[in-house]
C-alpha cells in the first residue's frame, strides 16, 4: 500500500509539472512567450522543489516547512491549470495530492522525509573506515594512520 501511495506521490508530482506546461503553451500570446512560458514554468516549479523538497534538498528545511513549499507548489500548479482551462483537473490535481499525502501519514510515511545523518564511527570501526591498519609487529594489534 505504501509503494503504491509513494507511485501516486510521483505520478502527481510529474502531472503538476505538466500542468505548468500546458498552462504556458496555451497562453493567447506569440510562440516566443508560450515557448518560454511552457518551458519556464515548469523548470521553476522543478527548481523550488529540487531546492526545498527533495530528499538531498540544497537547503534543508524542517518537516513543517517543507510541507508548506509542496503545497505551494501543488496549489500553483493547479492554479496554472485552473487558468489553462481545466478547472476540474486542477481540482482534483490538488485534492489528490492532498489525500496521498494524509493516507502517506497514516501508513506511517513521515509528511516530509528527512534524510537520516550517518551514524558516528569510534573505536575500532573509525579506524578501519579511515584506512589504518594494524602494526604487524605489534601483538595488540593497536592501530597507526598512515
Amino acid at each position: 500500500m505504501k509503494g503504491l501511495l509513494l507511485a501516486l506521490a510521483f505520478l502527481l508530482e510529474l502531472a503538476m509539472l505538466v500542468a505548468a506546461g500546458w498552462w504556458g503553451f496555451t497562453l493567447d500570446a506569440g510562440w516566443p512567450v508560450r515557448l518560454l512560458a511552457g518551458l519556464g514554468a515548469p523548470l521553476l516549479i522543478a527548481v523550488v522543489w529540487g531546492t526545498f523538497c527533495s530528499p538531498k534538498a540544497a537547503v534543508p528545511l524542517p518537516a513543517p516547512g517543507k510541507l508548506a513549499v509542496q503545497a505551494a507548489c501543488f496549489v500553483t500548479g493547479g492554479a496554472l491549470l485552473a487558468l489553462a482551462g481545466r478547472p476540474v483537473p486542477a481540482i482534483l490535481l490538488v485534492a489528490l495530492w492532498a489525500v496521498d499525502k494524509a493516507l502517506l501519514s497514516l501508513a506511517g510515511d513521515p509528511i516530509c522525509p528527512t534524510p537520516r545523518p550517518s551514524p558516528v564511527r569510534r573505536g575500532r570501526a573509525a579506524a578501519d573506515a579511515a584506512g589504518a591498519r594494524p602494526w604487524p609487529d605489534r601483538p595488540n594489534g593497536r592501530t597507526l594512520r598512515r
